[in-house]
């Protein structure tokens, strides 16, 4: 029997695309948004951050079917690790913060 587990909030959800599909592949597009507990109660995002990152490959046939971004989307771009940073430490409290912003 599966039983409910409360959230620990502030919680940061991640997701990538990369140029194929093993582990060594590299990300060319990241979106983190940080969720916090409002005063009302429910889940809110506090912060949300997503970026896009040229390589020098290009995507897999398999990769792109997936996540749909054309290489030529990737040109000039590259990820903001500060704020992937600032996000992350968002999500453990004590170690950083975060505000109720977007970038």
């Amino acid at each position: 029997m599966a039983r409910n587990k409360p959230i620990d909030f502030p919680v940061l959800l991640v997701e990538c695309d990369t140029t194929g599909v093993t582990r060594d592949d590299p990300i060319i597009h990241i979106m983190c948004v940080l969720v916090d507990k409002g005063q009302d109660g429910n889940a809110h995002p506090a912060a949300i951050y997503t970026g896009y990152q040229e390589v020098a490959g290009p995507s897999s046939e398999e990769a792109f079917k997936a996540h749909g971004i054309p290489d030529e989307r990737l040109k000039g771009e590259s990820l903001d690790l500060e704020l992937d940073s600032e996000l992350a430490l968002g999500a453990f409290p004590g170690r950083g913060s975060h505000g109720d912003h977007v970038w």
